[in-house]
């Protein structure tokens, strides 16, 4: 008599199930092709092996938590732990049967979605370095989770099960090797890809790929970016719009007072924070914005590369503090590269006291003589 391992065979497109989780699972055979999962495992086992008395006293043993035999039939649901998991199971035989030969089955429990894809909207930065530069380590997260690791490279079906993988290629190219490698190390939260170690002497660009694969395989989604090494960084720029002039009680809401970029080549901002407003001594004093009941609002450019500078109230009371000014303020922008930038400016606060005896005052000068 073939074994039931062979037999079993012909059955794998016909043993599925459904786990308690929003998952969808499928039992398999190890190696077989992905199906599609109804909601409970039933496997009326007389339709396979011929001229053998199944009942109760069948021994069987090895079976997926959740599943069960009875009489001839093996039926249940499988638990969510339980995938991804190889199982071996073992039949006996009744002794009235003959030898007791064991029949043996092999089974995979397997997730019925798909291969990860990528998250185009968290797309890693193209880099710059100098040649035999240490590079500061490129970390980023594995799979999207939107609570926990929204910054995820890939949106991976079965991120509860840990399953996610990734590969990177592109850091050697021909007869050029960057000197960096890569290192993927899987954990419960996101896992997390590595890109680390000593530029190489050589200047070149490497177009790098980031691959990711579950049970399923690996997806033809990538996430592309680019790793040049010998090219000058460049250095930002900020760009003062205005020197700000509010009436104490004012509203302002987004006064844009200045622009930054980050640089002329593929240089960026990491975040907002990236470019700050300070006070600077003025005539002894340094108020900050808050002071004036005054805030400043960063605001990012596509990719990164560009960024506004506002200037908006904190309250409904409008601007506050004439008597603290004017105050001087410095912009610093710091790009990816760490190259940083500044530019001035002044803040002026007038009562409406102060606006009149000014417009007063421009209205009676005499005029002046003309050049000689």
């Amino acid at each position: 008599m073939k074994t039931f391992k062979k037999i079993i065979k012909q059955l794998f497109c016909v043993l599925f199930f459904s786990c308690l989780s929003p998952l969808a699972m499928a039992a398999v055979l190890k190696n077989a092709a992905q199906p599609n999962a109804p909601k409970t495992v039933c496997i009326d086992l007389s339709k396979y092996i011929t001229n053998v008395a199944f009942d109760k006293s069948w021994q069987v043993t090895g079976l997926p938590v959740g599943l069960h035999y009875e009489n001839g039939v093996i039926s249940g649901k499988l638990m969510k732990q339980e995938m991804g998991k190889h199982f071996f199971i073992t039949l006996l035989p009744a002794s009235k049967d003959g030898a007791k030969k064991p029949y043996s089955l092999d089974l995979q429990v397997v997730a019925t979605e798909d291969v990860p894809s990528s998250r185009t909207s968290n797309r890693p930065f193209d880099k710059n370095y100098q040649t035999g530069e240490t590079i500061t380590p490129l970390t980023f997260r594995g799979y999207y989770n939107p609570s926990s690791s929204s910054s995820g490279l890939f949106f991976d079906h079965l991120w509860a099960f840990n399953s996610l993988s990734l590969r990177v290629t592109g850091l050697q190219d021909g007869a050029y090797d960057s000197g960096l490698t890569a290192t993927y190390t899987p954990n419960n939260d996101s896992g997390t890809l590595t890109i680390q170690g000593t530029t190489s002497s050589s200047s070149h660009t490497y177009n790098v790929k980031i691959y990711a694969s579950n049970v399923f395989g690996e997806s033809a989604e990538t996430q592309d970016f680019t790793i040049t090494i010998g090219a000058a960084p460049e250095t930002p720029t900020v760009t003062v719009a205005e020197q700000p002039t509010y009436i104490v009680g004012e509203r302002v809401t987004n006064d844009e007072i200045a622009t930054a970029t980050a640089g002329a080549g593929q240089e960026y901002f990491n975040s907002a924070a990236d470019i700050t407003v300070a006070a600077e001594d003025t005539e002894g004093h340094t108020y900050p914005l808050s002071d004036f009941n005054l805030d400043d609002v960063i605001t990012l450019g596509p990719n990164n590369t560009s960024a506004a500078v506002d200037i908006t109230d904190i309250s409904a009371a409008g601007v506050t503090n004439a008597d603290r000014s004017p105050q001087n303020y410095v912009i610093r922008a710091v790009n990816n590269s760490g190259y940083s930038s500044i530019a001035h400016f002044t803040l002026t606060v007038d009562t409406e006291a102060t606006k009149a005896q000014n417009k007063y005052r421009n209205a009676i000068s005499p005029p002046r003589e003309c050049d000689k």
